[in-house]
């Protein structure tokens, strides 16, 4: 009995030398990574020319080359939870390439059972663009986790994951068809392709379903990384944008005072091309940098089918009244008020500026997002010639 109990304790006490040494091994890594960039950040924020501060911007750490490091961490210790800690660390500093995809494949295969993921796979918009390898591990977790928490957690990065994938064809498509497809890469065109050989109806259809499915079943799910916390109202935002403010929906009815305070309705201009322009005077450097632009642009189009429409977000009216009359704004605009929180972008939920939605002449966006004043320009020119996004 003595020899029996001798033997394990021997194999607890290296059970737990091993996870103390896997523990202690992945807090050293992190611990180097970080403090290489924070050094890094304070030489060049100390630099005095631009020599030294290309210098330290080239000293930061790569977490690519990294990963090799964190890979053997997780493969001596694959049952610790330390595995776990560093494959998730790799596919959030890596982003995208072969070290995410072996990170996110590993994360699928051993630990798709592990409670600690609901954070990981809950942050919505983690990679921003679509990438196979993280939706195959959010549909392994989905399929094989016993945690509730987790479950509702995953089901909301995969529904926001799939609305992205989406958004990002859509787009792209429409950046194909305005400029011959010149700015598409071989590799976008491919990826392209793949997906809308998936049904980019399907996708909507499958989205909208776990945001529903979120809604329903995880009302009081909370995840830290997102905003707002709560899962439910999360995924009511992104499913009313989803139905409604998509490309090749039509736009909801804008109704309100201009900055005159004169009734004005979006519905008045249909039968026109249409840009509206979410933006703020007083907090957006970037929307005041485009008034130039914006100007020329309702210059150009003088005789044509087309109007451009401002909703002015957190500003003071009487401000807006004097550029008005100064000539530095020439075109229409709603005034949503100066707390930020206007009806109009609660409504269109806008969460930056400038915000950008062009309309064809039935009012239905045929493009959307911070777009550069050459793709706004092409986008009106090709629907103002009766065209939509073309299939490469």
């Amino acid at each position: 009995m003595r020899i029996v109990l001798s033997g394990l304790l021997v194999l607890v006490v290296a059970r737990g030398a091993a996870a103390e040494s896997a523990r202690v091994q992945y807090e050293v890594l992190v611990g180097e990574f970080d403090t290489a960039y924070k050094s890094a950040i304070e030489a060049h924020a100390k630099a005095a020319s631009e020599q030294e501060r290309m210098s330290a911007s080239l000293a930061r750490p790569k977490p690519h080359e990294f990963a090799g490091r964190f890979f053997a961490v997780a493969e001596k210790y694959p049952e610790d939870p330390a595995a776990l800690d560093a494959l998730m660390w790799v596919a959030s500093k890596c982003i995208f390439g072969p070290q995410a995809e072996r990170a996110l494949g590993l994360i699928a295969r051993d630990h798709c059972r592990d409670e600690r993921l609901k954070d990981f796979c809950g942050e919505c918009s983690r990679y921003g663009e679509p990438f196979p390898a993280y939706e195959e591990m959010l549909r392994a977790v989905l399929r094989d986790t016993p945690h509730q928490e987790v479950k509702g957690a995953t089901t909301l990065a995969l529904a926001d994951h799939l609305k992205m994938t989406k958004e990002t064809t859509e787009s792209r498509l429409v950046k194909f068809t305005i400029a011959g497809g010149a700015p598409l890469s071989t590799e976008e065109m491919e990826n392209v392709q793949k997906l809308k050989a998936r049904d980019l109806g399907a996708v909507l259809v499958e989205s909208a379903a776990l945001f529903q499915k979120v809604i329903d079943e995880f009302p009081n799910l909370r995840i830290e990384n997102n905003y707002p916390q709560n899962a439910a109202e999360l995924a009511k935002g992104e499913l009313f944008l989803l139905r409604n403010l998509s490309i090749g929906q039509q736009a909801p009815e804008i109704t309100g005072k201009d900055i005159h305070g004169k009734e004005m309705k979006l519905s008045e201009y249909r039968g026109k091309v249409v840009v509206l322009d979410f933006g703020s005077h007083r907090s957006c450097g970037v929307c005041r940098q485009m008034y130039p632009y914006l100007r020329s642009m309702v210059e150009k189009s003088k005789g044509k089918p087309f109007a451009l429409l401002g909703i002015s977000v957190d500003d003071d009216v009487k401000e807006l009244v004097a550029l008005a009359e100064k000539g530095e704004i020439s075109w229409p605009i709603w005034w949503d008020g100066e707390n930020g929180e206007g009806p109009l972008a609660s409504k269109w939920a806008i969460r930056s500026m400038p915000m950008i939605f062009v309309l064809d002449r039935k009012g239905v966006i045929r493009n959307k997002g911070f777009i550069q004043p050459g793709e706004i320009e092409a986008t009106v020119h090709m629907l103002l010639k009766g065209e939509v996004a073309a299939t490469p």
